[in-house]
Protein backbone atom coordinates (compact mmCIF):
# COMPACT_ATOMS: atom_id res chain seq x y z
CA UNK A 1 0.00 0.00 0.00
CA UNK A 2 1.25 3.74 -0.54
CA UNK A 3 2.83 5.02 2.22
CA UNK A 4 3.49 1.87 4.12
CA UNK A 5 7.15 0.58 4.06
CA UNK A 6 8.11 -3.19 4.57
CA UNK A 7 10.68 -3.25 6.97
CA UNK A 8 13.80 -5.38 5.55
CA UNK A 9 14.02 -9.32 5.84
CA UNK A 10 14.19 -10.50 9.07
CA UNK A 11 13.25 -7.80 10.85
CA UNK A 12 9.51 -7.29 12.66
CA UNK A 13 7.18 -4.38 11.61
CA UNK A 14 7.53 -1.84 14.33
CA UNK A 15 4.08 -0.09 15.44
CA UNK A 16 1.37 0.36 18.14
CA UNK A 17 -0.83 -2.58 19.44
CA UNK A 18 -4.06 -1.57 19.45
CA UNK A 19 -4.65 -3.83 22.47
CA UNK A 20 -2.58 -2.79 25.02
CA UNK A 21 -1.48 0.63 23.17
CA UNK A 22 2.49 -0.39 23.58
CA UNK A 23 5.04 0.13 21.03
CA UNK A 24 6.88 -1.88 19.79
CA UNK A 25 7.17 -4.80 17.02
CA UNK A 26 3.34 -5.81 16.07
CA UNK A 27 1.82 -8.25 13.41
CA UNK A 28 -1.22 -7.99 12.13
CA UNK A 29 -4.34 -9.55 13.94
CA UNK A 30 -7.88 -10.25 12.54
CA UNK A 31 -10.69 -9.32 15.23
CA UNK A 32 -12.54 -11.89 14.01
CA UNK A 33 -10.65 -14.62 13.62
CA UNK A 34 -10.44 -16.33 10.24
CA UNK A 35 -11.15 -19.89 12.28
CA UNK A 36 -14.78 -18.44 12.62
CA UNK A 37 -15.25 -18.40 9.16
CA UNK A 38 -16.04 -21.61 6.80
CA UNK A 39 -15.06 -19.13 3.91
CA UNK A 40 -12.93 -16.08 4.46
CA UNK A 41 -14.38 -13.01 4.04
CA UNK A 42 -13.54 -10.45 1.28
CA UNK A 43 -13.41 -7.76 3.62
CA UNK A 44 -11.42 -9.04 6.94
CA UNK A 45 -10.83 -6.16 9.75
CA UNK A 46 -6.76 -6.29 10.54
CA UNK A 47 -5.22 -3.75 13.25
CA UNK A 48 -1.71 -4.12 14.47
CA UNK A 49 -1.01 -6.30 17.11
CA UNK A 50 2.10 -7.30 19.69
CA UNK A 51 2.84 -10.89 19.83
CA UNK A 52 1.47 -11.29 23.56
CA UNK A 53 -1.32 -10.11 22.81
CA UNK A 54 -2.41 -11.83 19.72
CA UNK A 55 -1.49 -15.06 21.89
CA UNK A 56 -4.16 -14.06 24.35
CA UNK A 57 -6.21 -13.20 21.76
CA UNK A 58 -5.77 -16.37 19.98
CA UNK A 59 -6.79 -18.44 22.85
CA UNK A 60 -9.64 -16.52 23.07
CA UNK A 61 -10.69 -17.07 19.27
CA UNK A 62 -10.09 -20.94 19.98
CA UNK A 63 -12.79 -20.97 22.58
CA UNK A 64 -15.39 -18.58 20.74
CA UNK A 65 -15.39 -20.38 17.88
CA UNK A 66 -16.52 -23.56 19.99
CA UNK A 67 -18.80 -21.14 22.25
CA UNK A 68 -20.53 -19.71 19.24
CA UNK A 69 -21.31 -23.07 16.96
CA UNK A 70 -22.83 -24.82 20.19
CA UNK A 71 -24.61 -21.88 21.89
CA UNK A 72 -28.54 -22.67 21.03
CA UNK A 73 -29.09 -19.83 18.82
CA UNK A 74 -25.90 -19.89 17.48
CA UNK A 75 -26.04 -23.48 16.43
CA UNK A 76 -28.61 -22.91 14.11
CA UNK A 77 -25.98 -20.86 11.74
CA UNK A 78 -25.76 -22.94 8.32
CA UNK A 79 -22.22 -22.97 8.92
CA UNK A 80 -22.35 -24.40 12.25
CA UNK A 81 -22.71 -28.01 12.31
CA UNK A 82 -19.39 -27.63 10.04
CA UNK A 83 -17.11 -26.13 12.43
CA UNK A 84 -18.29 -28.31 15.51
CA UNK A 85 -17.16 -31.49 12.81
CA UNK A 86 -13.79 -29.59 11.57
CA UNK A 87 -12.82 -29.33 15.32
CA UNK A 88 -14.03 -33.14 16.68
CA UNK A 89 -11.74 -34.15 13.68
CA UNK A 90 -8.74 -31.89 13.71
CA UNK A 91 -8.45 -31.14 17.64
CA UNK A 92 -8.64 -34.71 19.54
CA UNK A 93 -8.83 -32.52 22.94
CA UNK A 94 -11.77 -30.95 21.87
CA UNK A 95 -13.35 -34.30 20.65
CA UNK A 96 -12.65 -35.35 24.23
CA UNK A 97 -13.85 -32.39 26.36
CA UNK A 98 -17.13 -32.24 23.71
CA UNK A 99 -17.73 -36.10 24.88
CA UNK A 100 -17.40 -35.63 28.33
CA UNK A 101 -19.46 -31.95 28.22
CA UNK A 102 -22.35 -34.34 26.67
CA UNK A 103 -21.74 -36.79 29.02
CA UNK A 104 -21.74 -34.41 31.99
CA UNK A 105 -25.15 -32.19 30.26
CA UNK A 106 -28.50 -31.97 31.98
CA UNK A 107 -32.15 -31.42 30.42
CA UNK A 108 -33.88 -28.23 31.16
CA UNK A 109 -37.11 -28.11 30.78
CA UNK A 110 -38.31 -24.41 28.72
CA UNK A 111 -41.37 -22.37 29.25
CA UNK A 112 -43.06 -20.01 27.07
CA UNK A 113 -44.12 -16.42 28.93
CA UNK A 114 -47.31 -18.06 29.33
CA UNK A 115 -46.43 -21.00 31.39
CA UNK A 116 -46.49 -23.82 28.36
CA UNK A 117 -43.97 -26.08 28.36
CA UNK A 118 -42.21 -25.64 24.84
CA UNK A 119 -39.51 -28.20 24.77
CA UNK A 120 -36.18 -28.64 26.20
CA UNK A 121 -32.20 -27.53 26.28
CA UNK A 122 -29.24 -29.63 26.86
CA UNK A 123 -26.99 -27.46 29.09
CA UNK A 124 -22.88 -28.28 29.20
CA UNK A 125 -20.72 -27.14 31.58
CA UNK A 126 -18.40 -24.53 29.50
CA UNK A 127 -15.30 -22.16 30.96
CA UNK A 128 -15.38 -19.41 28.88
CA UNK A 129 -13.83 -16.88 30.22
CA UNK A 130 -10.72 -16.45 28.09
CA UNK A 131 -14.18 -15.79 25.47
CA UNK A 132 -15.27 -12.63 27.13
CA UNK A 133 -11.66 -11.18 27.73
CA UNK A 134 -11.22 -11.41 23.99
CA UNK A 135 -14.84 -9.89 23.68
CA UNK A 136 -13.10 -7.07 25.69
CA UNK A 137 -10.10 -6.68 23.13
CA UNK A 138 -12.57 -7.27 20.45
CA UNK A 139 -14.30 -3.62 21.64
CA UNK A 140 -10.85 -2.01 21.93
CA UNK A 141 -10.16 -2.86 17.97
CA UNK A 142 -13.51 -1.79 16.58
CA UNK A 143 -13.06 1.31 18.87
CA UNK A 144 -10.03 1.82 16.38
CA UNK A 145 -11.10 0.89 13.36
CA UNK A 146 -13.96 3.34 13.86
CA UNK A 147 -12.79 6.04 15.31
CA UNK A 148 -8.96 5.85 14.30
CA UNK A 149 -8.14 6.24 18.08
CA UNK A 150 -6.47 3.51 19.97
CA UNK A 151 -7.25 3.75 23.65
CA UNK A 152 -4.82 3.51 26.72
CA UNK A 153 -4.58 0.21 28.28
CA UNK A 154 -5.92 1.39 31.46
CA UNK A 155 -8.87 3.04 29.50
CA UNK A 156 -12.07 0.83 31.19
CA UNK A 157 -13.41 -1.27 28.99
CA UNK A 158 -15.84 -3.77 29.90
CA UNK A 159 -18.13 -6.94 27.85
CA UNK A 160 -20.64 -9.08 28.81
CA UNK A 161 -22.56 -11.96 27.71
CA UNK A 162 -26.37 -12.11 27.21
CA UNK A 163 -27.68 -15.38 28.05
CA UNK A 164 -29.48 -17.08 24.92
CA UNK A 165 -33.36 -15.88 26.25
CA UNK A 166 -32.02 -12.12 26.92
CA UNK A 167 -30.12 -11.47 23.98
CA UNK A 168 -32.59 -11.12 20.70
CA UNK A 169 -35.48 -9.76 22.88
CA UNK A 170 -32.67 -6.92 24.13
CA UNK A 171 -32.19 -6.26 19.76
CA UNK A 172 -35.70 -6.43 19.39
CA UNK A 173 -35.99 -3.78 21.91
CA UNK A 174 -32.89 -1.44 20.96
CA UNK A 175 -33.94 -1.77 17.22
CA UNK A 176 -37.46 -0.54 18.20
CA UNK A 177 -35.25 2.91 19.60
CA UNK A 178 -32.58 3.43 17.25
CA UNK A 179 -31.85 1.60 13.49
CA UNK A 180 -30.32 -1.67 13.78
CA UNK A 181 -27.31 -1.80 10.69
CA UNK A 182 -24.64 -3.97 11.82
CA UNK A 183 -20.85 -4.29 9.88
CA UNK A 184 -21.13 -7.59 9.04
CA UNK A 185 -18.03 -9.06 6.66
CA UNK A 186 -18.55 -12.59 5.59
CA UNK A 187 -21.69 -14.69 5.59
CA UNK A 188 -22.94 -13.36 8.72
CA UNK A 189 -20.71 -14.82 10.81
CA UNK A 190 -19.73 -11.55 12.97
CA UNK A 191 -21.36 -8.96 13.08
CA UNK A 192 -21.18 -4.99 15.36
CA UNK A 193 -22.30 -1.71 16.13
CA UNK A 194 -21.70 1.07 18.19
CA UNK A 195 -23.96 3.12 20.07
CA UNK A 196 -22.88 6.60 20.79
CA UNK A 197 -25.07 8.04 23.89
CA UNK A 198 -26.03 11.44 23.63
CA UNK A 199 -24.72 12.43 27.43
CA UNK A 200 -21.51 10.55 26.97
CA UNK A 201 -19.27 12.10 24.05
CA UNK A 202 -15.88 11.51 23.07
CA UNK A 203 -14.56 7.76 23.85
CA UNK A 204 -17.58 6.13 25.70
CA UNK A 205 -20.09 4.52 23.60
CA UNK A 206 -21.77 0.86 23.68
CA UNK A 207 -20.90 -1.80 21.22
CA UNK A 208 -23.20 -4.64 19.86
CA UNK A 209 -21.40 -7.22 19.04
CA UNK A 210 -22.94 -10.69 17.43
CA UNK A 211 -21.67 -13.66 16.20
CA UNK A 212 -23.61 -16.60 14.01
CA UNK A 213 -26.75 -14.23 14.13
CA UNK A 214 -27.87 -14.75 17.95
CA UNK A 215 -24.89 -14.78 20.07
CA UNK A 216 -24.64 -11.68 21.73
CA UNK A 217 -21.87 -9.35 23.41
CA UNK A 218 -22.28 -5.79 24.79
CA UNK A 219 -19.38 -3.98 25.31
CA UNK A 220 -18.53 -0.74 26.66
CA UNK A 221 -16.08 1.72 26.76
CA UNK A 222 -15.12 4.34 29.60
CA UNK A 223 -18.08 5.53 31.99
CA UNK A 224 -20.31 3.32 29.62
CA UNK A 225 -17.79 0.35 30.37
CA UNK A 226 -18.16 1.25 34.33
CA UNK A 227 -22.49 1.64 34.00
CA UNK A 228 -21.92 -2.06 31.85
CA UNK A 229 -20.06 -3.19 34.93
CA UNK A 230 -21.97 -1.59 37.74
CA UNK A 231 -25.27 -2.83 36.38
CA UNK A 232 -24.38 -6.32 35.78
CA UNK A 233 -27.25 -7.65 37.73
CA UNK A 234 -26.89 -12.31 38.24
CA UNK A 235 -30.69 -11.87 37.51
CA UNK A 236 -30.51 -9.09 34.22
CA UNK A 237 -27.25 -10.23 32.29
CA UNK A 238 -25.36 -13.43 32.43
CA UNK A 239 -21.73 -12.91 32.87
CA UNK A 240 -20.27 -16.14 30.65
CA UNK A 241 -19.65 -19.10 32.84
CA UNK A 242 -16.93 -18.88 35.43
CA UNK A 243 -14.25 -21.51 36.48
CA UNK A 244 -16.70 -22.41 39.65
CA UNK A 245 -20.05 -22.36 38.44
CA UNK A 246 -19.73 -23.34 34.64
CA UNK A 247 -22.86 -22.65 32.48
CA UNK A 248 -25.05 -21.92 35.45
CA UNK A 249 -26.33 -18.75 33.86
CA UNK A 250 -29.05 -17.07 35.75
CA UNK A 251 -32.03 -16.45 33.37
CA UNK A 252 -35.64 -15.64 34.32
CA UNK A 253 -37.31 -18.44 35.47
CA UNK A 254 -40.90 -19.32 36.19
CA UNK A 255 -41.71 -20.26 39.74
CA UNK A 256 -40.50 -23.67 39.65
CA UNK A 257 -37.44 -22.78 38.02
CA UNK A 258 -37.57 -23.46 33.94
CA UNK A 259 -36.28 -20.92 31.88
CA UNK A 260 -38.58 -18.67 29.98
CA UNK A 261 -38.37 -18.63 26.64
CA UNK A 262 -38.95 -15.37 25.23
CA UNK A 263 -41.83 -14.56 22.49
CA UNK A 264 -40.95 -14.54 18.59
CA UNK A 265 -41.80 -11.43 16.74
Amino acid sequence: MAGQQRPPKGEQRQGTCVYCSRTGAVTRDHVFAKSLYREPPANPVIVDACDPCNQAKSLGDRDLRAFVNLDVYGAQHPDALGHITEMAEKRPAFKYWLGKAVRDSEQIDLVSPAGLHVGNLTAVPFNADRVVECQKMVVRALHYVETGRILARNYHVHAVHLAWNLGIPLLQTIANAVEINLNTPGHRVAGWQSLEMEDHPGEDRFWLIVYNEGVLFVGGTGKLADSLRAGTSKERLALLPRKVLPWQMRVPTDPEGRPIVPPQE
